[in-house]
């Protein structure tokens, strides 16, 4: 690689981090404020830092901000990809059709991932998450229950999967950083924004995750399988959360 090319490079991955920062950082933060000022409008006089922070950690709240977060990524995610329609941006994204039998024998690997997760977690007597318990508690009705389902099982997957394993995939392979490095940097990266979670164990789960993920658009470079199987996955937690 040219001295031209390595600056090339180099600008490429400068200008997806500041994408990447917007994203993950700018969005929700830009939010949290518009949030704040509501929350002040409401209390009036009684507005303090600490109840404005209950209220905006609790699950209703957290669920609706990182909905509006999400919608809003898409745009963000248009604005950072090139192509001047949706059929480009899908390329780029790496969101082709589905082949059932490629997509049958990914599903047998992550049965084989649940099972190996699910027995570890009973051999270690592994903590429930605090977080999970909480969505539990405020499942108190269906409007409720819609909104976890659709936010946690549905929205944020997908929203996810065209972020990491599509769009940010697709920019640090054109690098020459190549596959392997987009599979390594998008599973740290991916493992570090759940920052909800409180226990290690739960961030060691969603490592090794995000590098399943990782390894299934690497090899089929297709995210279509990636967000197929996160969407189960994320389905799967919640059935045992509210049924088990």
């Amino acid at each position: 690689m040219n001295s031209t090319q390595t600056k090339n490079s180099l600008t490429s991955l400068f200008n997806t981090s500041l994408w990447l920062l917007a994203l993950l950082i700018l969005t929700p933060t830009v939010l949290s404020i518009f949030f704040d000022i509501y929350f002040g409008i409401q209390q009036k006089g009684n507005y303090s830092l600490e109840a404005f922070y209950d209220w905006i950690n609790s699950i209703p709240v957290l669920l609706i901000l990182s909905l509006i977060s999400s919608l809003i990524n898409i745009y963000i995610l248009v604005k950072a990809t090139h192509g001047n329609n949706w059929t480009k941006r899908l390329d780029y994204w790496a969101v082709h059709s589905i082949n059932r039998q490629e997509l049958m024998k990914w599903l047998a690997v992550v049965f084989i991932f649940v099972c190996v997760s699910t027995l570890l977690g009973v051999v270690l007597n592994l903590p429930a998450e605090n977080f999970m318990l909480d969505v539990q508690a405020a499942n108190d009705g269906l409007a409720m229950f819609v909104l976890i389902i659709a936010t946690t099982s549905f929205v944020f997957p997908i929203i996810e999967e065209l972020i990491f394993r599509g769009w940010l995939y697709s920019k640090i392979k054109q690098t020459k950083l190549g596959d392997i490095g987009a599979l390594v940097i998008t599973t740290f990266i991916f493992t570090a924004i759940h920052t909800k979670y409180d226990n290690v164990s739960t961030l060691i789960y969603i490592f090794f995750l995000g590098l399943l993920l990782g390894f299934v658009r690497y090899k089929t470079q297709n995210t279509s399988y990636t967000i197929v199987i996160h969407i189960l996955l994320n389905s799967l937690v919640i059935i045992e959360l509210f049924y088990f």
